[in-house]
């Protein structure tokens, strides 16, 4: 009996909240006729359930844990197009400052009504990762992270 998953493998460029930055392949169970890789990635972030991402990193499996991780970008094979179904209804321009010293500019995409002001969503989304499309590529950054936001 095997216990091993079918799992597709995503690479990402990683930051922890610690400034340690790495390049890793993410492992995410493959689910037949189930979403794509990257929204499964973000689910997997956002579920407060889950407190470790499985990668691979340096020649090493590795475990890291969730709310240590400043931000995931996909820079290859990840492009706006593949977040149809996010429910991303509004955008907003801004600049974000990390904890680390980090500064990454993009645009937000959330769940809101044309209108809606980023900040509101800002305030009353429970999801740990924000959603940025920035120079990075699809970049999800954890709101604990976030030391400021400019718009």
């Amino acid at each position: 009996m095997s216990l091993r998953l079918e799992v597709d493998q995503l690479r990402a460029r990683l930051l922890t909240v610690g400034g340690q930055t790495m390049d890793a392949l993410l492992f995410i169970h493959r689910r037949e006729g189930g979403p794509a890789a990257p929204e499964r990635v973000r689910r997997r972030l956002n579920d407060p359930k889950n407190s470790f991402l499985p990668c691979e990193a340096d020649d090493e499996s590795r475990l890291l844990q969730v709310d240590r991780i400043a931000f995931v970008a996909f820079a290859e094979g990840v492009s706006d197009g593949a977040l149809d179904g996010e429910g991303a209804a509004s955008r907003a321009e801004l600049t974000l400052d990390l904890v680390t010293g980090k500064t990454i500019q993009g645009t937000l995409l959330y769940d809101g009504k044309p209108g809606d002001r980023a900040s509101d969503f800002l305030n009353s989304s429970a999801d740990r990762f924000l959603l940025v499309l920035s120079d990075l590529g699809v970049t999800y950054i954890n709101r604990r992270a976030i030391e400021q936001i400019r718009f």
